[in-house]
């Protein structure tokens, strides 16, 4: 049966065959067979919000930032097993410009206890965590000013965690 890609998906068309009088024979169904295994998918992101919608999407497996200088106003959530990786290592600066009065970590990495994160090529900044009272059920983790790890694997290449504020200022483990 010929055959046609629909977003990478192999679907079979319905084929009659004929003869030179009469139908000879003819497909009477098809059906789409899609595999459980997902393919890799790799996506490049150019600005902030580009960058938090792709972190949220369990299909892309690998993140590639354009240079520049990203500007967080919030911290980023790594809930899953993904790579961020710079398109060029050292160009790319996740900068969170967290404050006293405006307090956030540049990236909280919690992908469960089998998952793997990988940072590569990345400058983390401008994180601040203040030490919580300790007094205070639930108080937060004042660890991590620029990277917290609660649970998973992770690889640092090439990165750069510099000028971030908190008790462990820039990356502490807690469990991963």
């Amino acid at each position: 049966l010929p055959g046609s890609k629909l977003d990478g998906r192999q679907l079979a068309h319905s084929t009659t065959i004929v003869g030179p009088e009469s139908i000879v024979g003819s497909v009477a169904s098809v059906s789409l067979m899609l595999s459980h295994r997902r393919l890799a998918t790799s996506m490049t992101v150019s600005n902030t919000a580009s960058l938090i919608a792709t972190l949220a999407d369990p299909m892309v497996d690998t993140i590639v930032v354009t240079a520049g200088h990203y500007i967080l106003s919030a911290e980023l959530s790594v809930l899953r097993s993904v790579s961020i990786e710079a398109a060029v290592p050292g160009t790319v600066t996740l900068d969170a410009q967290a404050s006293i009065s405006s307090q956030r970590r540049v990236i909280h990495i919690n992908p469960g206890a089998s998952g793997f994160v990988r940072l590569l090529g990345l400058r983390i900044t401008g994180g601040y965590r203040n030490p919580p009272v300790r007094s205070l059920p639930g108080a937060a983790s004042a660890s991590g000013g620029g990277v917290f790890v609660t649970s998973g694997t992770i690889d640092f290449i090439s990165c750069k965690v510099y000028s971030n504020t908190a008790r462990a200022a820039g990356d502490n483990a807690d469990g991963g």
